[in-house]
């Protein structure tokens, strides 16, 4: 009994460090297309398709790792910019703070019945970037102090590191063919190609 607890156990402190997805999806809605790119084999019960490009599918989420830095707090009192940039930098961020950017935009989104109605074809076209960077202490301490320092003296011995600028990112272009299959009243069958650029 005991060795089946600490299984247990075992697995519970493993699923909770796991995360299995990244963008909050809306499970069992059939009548929408886009339920075709999670489950190439959903019930289709339209005979065509046609996503209006750069506005059917659109994803975008940015974030940090400090837990201070939220949408209210750095959007107060803002009139541009300058202002968002300015009530970051009051947070006093350190080098290793990380903003972390998710995007995705459907191009297109299409389908339609073959002559055979147990056949369903969906094809498309969408776009994704996920980026990563460090906040560069340094370079903001240059950019709204100068060489004056927070102090408001002149500083000759300190020098601004450049070097820790990072970013990571990426922009991949999917194209996919889907094709569905009603088999019997209740199987429904499918399958889908991704050519990833």
């Amino acid at each position: 009994m005991k060795k089946k607890w600490i299984v247990y156990l075992f697995l519970f402190f493993l699923f909770k460090i796991l995360s299995a997805q990244n963008k909050h999806i809306l499970y069992d809605f059939d009548e929408i297309p886009q339920t075709l790119m999670l489950n190439p084999g959903a019930v289709v019960s339209f005979d065509k398709h046609f996503g209006v490009p750069l506005l059917s599918n659109i994803y975008f989420q940015f974030g940090a790792t400090n837990k201070n830095m939220t949408y209210n707090n750095v959007l107060a009192d803002s009139d541009g910019i300058t202002d968002m940039l300015s009530n970051v930098y009051k947070y006093n961020l350190s080098d290793k703070d990380i903003f972390k950017l998710d995007q995705r935009i459907e191009v297109l989104n299409a389908g339609l019945r073959f002559k055979n109605p147990k056949y369903y074809l969906s094809f498309g076209m969408y776009e994704e970037i996920y980026g990563y960077a460090s906040y560069p202490k340094d370079l903001a301490d240059f950019f709204y102090n100068g060489d004056y320092g927070q102090t408001g003296n002149i500083r000759f011995d300190t020098k601004t590191n450049f070097g820790n600028i990072n970013f990571i990112g990426s922009l991949t272009g999917i194209f996919h063919v889907g094709i569905s299959n009603q088999i019997t009243q209740k199987i429904n069958v499918g399958i889908r190609l991704k050519l990833i650029s």
